[in-house]
This record gives structure tokens, sequence and C-alpha cells, in this order.
């Protein structure tokens, strides 16, 4: 398995040089892989149990969060305590929660 490793590291090596880019390693991969889990709503338990991290502090170093990402959770936030004070939070809700839908869609 390492000669596999070795030989794709060495491929994506090559073709850094060849387009002309620098300062990015092969494992930055893995950091692009754990956000784009993140991002879709995948939860850091199941991420941590894909990626093979053992411990939360190790996990956060490799999860980028953007001004973005804050203001998506802030709005489903919103989103679930505006339904749950009008007493429209069932599973067909909470569905349309996790997507991002604005509350007007939700009516």
């Amino acid at each position: 398995m390492d000669g596999l490793v070795g030989s794709v590291k060495t491929a994506f090596k090559a073709a850094w040089r060849r387009a002309d880019i620098t300062g990015f390693r092969f494992h930055d991969f893995r950091h692009t892989a754990v956000t784009n889990m993140q991002r879709s709503g995948i939860d850091h338990l199941t991420i941590m149990k894909i990626t093979g991290h053992k411990t939360l502090a190790v996990f956060k170093r490799y999860n980028t969060f953007l001004e973005g990402d804050l203001r998506e959770a802030a709005h489903r936030f919103n989103t679930y305590l505006t339904l749950a004070h009008h007493g429209q939070l069932d599973d067909s809700h909470k569905s349309l929660i996790n997507k991002g839908a604005p509350v007007a869609q939700l009516g």
C-alpha cells in the first residue's frame, strides 16, 4: 500500500511542478475533505470516524470556518426557533431546516 501512496504523491508533485503550483501539500486534500464534509452537514463525530481522527482537538485543526459558515448556522438556528415558536416543527420541517431553507418557504 505504501508504494501506491508514494506513487500517487509523486505523480501529484510532478503535476504541481508542471502547473507551477507552489505551497500545496498532498495532505491539504485531507483538510479540504474535512471542511467539505462539515459544510455538507455531516456531524463531526461521523467525519472523525471517516477520517480516522481520534481526538476532537486534532479534528478541529482540519476544519476551516468562514464567515459564511457562521451566517448559515445562525440562519438555520433562527429558522428552528421560529418554527418551534409557532408550533410548526415536525419531521418535514426538520429536513428543510437542514437544507437551509428560508422561513418564508416553510409556510
